[in-house]
């Protein structure tokens, strides 16, 4: 398949990644943690920013993504300590689990294969283990929604939906049409709330599928620094309007909280003044949920068509595999 055939396989990868979750085996004492912390790292650690942010008002202990060789301090016998390497091979993962071992940590690796797995089954600790053949950031079905399901599993969060029975709902021309606007750019994606993390995969997709530049802000935070950051440097008149390098793309939703969404009107009037473009998009749906999948599913081929238009393979990412080589 190619990345725009990964991308709308989202449905069907969600489907089977419930299936093999709801078998998996989970011992009884895995209930009783006191927090829980996903480590992962690029694609495989955007499973764990959507659970975090999906869950965050369901869940019964607090939950937080380690993206780094260290462990936060808080991690201990209580902790349940979830290890996400698609290939099983992440440096800053293996290291993480490992302390995390030391640390009497309950562990659980998911993963393809690769050093993970084997020390998983060496330790003797559940091993969620998939068959998928792709980038892992093309994996996402498999890295996010069997967090969920564990996590439900364990009586950590209140089972409130199914999330391989959502409907994604999407639209292929607003994603080229946005993709459009973006070209050339260097997009500044605001979110809020449970739409952060969608953000940030916008951003990682943006980056390793069209190699272009991207930045994510938050809201409300940004109103605190980043709209008194828009006067320098001051641009050429020749490049106020549309040749701007700089762009703004706000993902909007009736579920934030309304002050948010009245910060991101003042926002929209600021920009006018200041001759700034942006792009509004409004993400619909019935619930979270599939705002959250349907903001992912525009997010993603948004990062495809681009590619196309920049001329680029949005499936390779050389770079990052000529730095993993120079760290061998």
């Amino acid at each position: 398949m190619d990345m725009k055939e990964y991308i709308l396989d989202l449905p069907n990868q969600l489907k089977a990644a419930v299936k093999l979750a709801s078998e998996f085996f989970l011992p009884e004492d895995y209930r009783d943690v006191k927090n829980v912390v996903f480590l992962g790292m690029g694609g495989s650690a955007i499973g764990g920013d959507l659970t975090r942010a999906y869950l965050a008002e369901y869940a019964k202990v607090p939950i937080e993504v380690a993206r780094d060789f260290n462990l936060p301090a808080c991690v201990d016998s209580s902790t349940l300590v979830i290890a996400v390497s698609y290939s099983g091979n992440t440096e800053e993962v293996l290291a993480a689990y490992s302390t995390a071992k030391e640390k009497g940590a309950k562990l659980i690796a998911l993963t393809k294969g690769g050093k993970l797995a084997e020390m998983a089954k060496a330790d003797g600790i559940p091993l969620f283990q998939f068959e998928y053949d792709s980038q892992p950031r093309a994996a996402l079905g498999y890295l996010f929604a069997p967090l969920v399901v564990i996590l439900e599993k364990l009586g950590l969060a209140v089972s409130i939906s199914g999330i391989d029975t959502i409907e994604i709902k999407f639209d292929e021309k607003q994603a080229q049409d946005l993709a459009k606007k973006l070209q050339g750019k260097i997009p500044f994606i605001c979110a809020s709330n449970f739409l952060i993390p969608v953000a940030r995969r916008f951003k990682n997709q943006l980056n390793e599928n069209s190699k272009q530049m991207a930045v994510v802000e938050e809201i409300p935070e940004m109103f605190h620094n980043v709209v008194q950051g828009l006067d320098f440097p001051k641009m050429d008149s020749r490049l106020r309007g549309n040749d701007n390098p700089l762009t703004f793309v706000l993902f909007e939703s009736n579920f934030y909280h309304e002050r948010n969404s009245l910060r991101i009107n003042i926002l929209k009037d600021i920009f006018k003044d200041k001759k700034i473009s942006f792009e509004n998009i409004v993400i619909e749906g019935e619930s979270k949920l599939q705002q959250l999948l349907n903001a992912i599913m525009l997010a993603d081929l948004t990062s495809y068509f681009l590619a196309e238009l920049n001329e680029v393979d949005p499936t390779p990412v050389p770079t990052i595999d000529f730095m993993k080589k120079q760290l061998m």
